[in-house]
């Protein structure tokens, strides 16, 4: 039987981590095992203590880099049900600036699926979040302007 606290503050300790984990790891399915096999345990401890916020923010940065890691592998809508998992986590939890984050990664995994309209809905709900939360002037305000102008081109 596995202790879940231990496996917590090891799931911890890996969110945590200055680097994201999967880019260090020449395996990406190990990755990602051992992400899926973290949110059962995240997921198993959230059961007890279902009012636990800082750990359900914790499983929507675990479902985000599950859904860079997707795809990375090109599993592209194990990604995008990963991002909008993710989404409704910090929607709930009001964390504008993950909410425009997964908006623009959600774009982006859209239009590598060709899915140029819904990609575009994305992007313009990511520039209205990040217009609001970081300003006109941020550096990710110019990113989903330019995946803007790159989705309007391939349309």
């Amino acid at each position: 039987k596995i202790n879940i606290d231990k496996a917590l503050r090891l799931f911890r300790i890996v969110l945590n981590a200055k680097s994201n984990v999967s880019e260090e790891i020449q395996c990406p399915a190990d990755i990602l095992k051992i992400y899926e096999d973290m949110l059962a345990v995240a997921k198993s401890k959230l059961e007890t203590t279902p009012k636990n916020e800082v750990l359900q923010v914790e499983i929507a940065v675990l479902y985000f880099r599950m859904g860079s890691l997707y795809e990375r592998l090109e599993r592209l809508t194990d990604a995008a049900n990963s991002c909008i998992k993710a989404l409704r986590i910090q929607k709930i939890k009001r964390n504008y600036h993950d909410v425009g984050d997964l908006l623009n990664s959600l774009g982006i995994i859209h239009a590598k699926r060709r899915s140029y309209k819904r990609a575009m809905k994305c992007f313009v709900d990511s520039l209205k979040v990040r217009r609001t939360v970081m300003g006109e002037h941020h550096e990710d305000v110019g990113e989903t302007l330019h995946n803007m102008g790159n989705c309007a081109a391939k349309q």
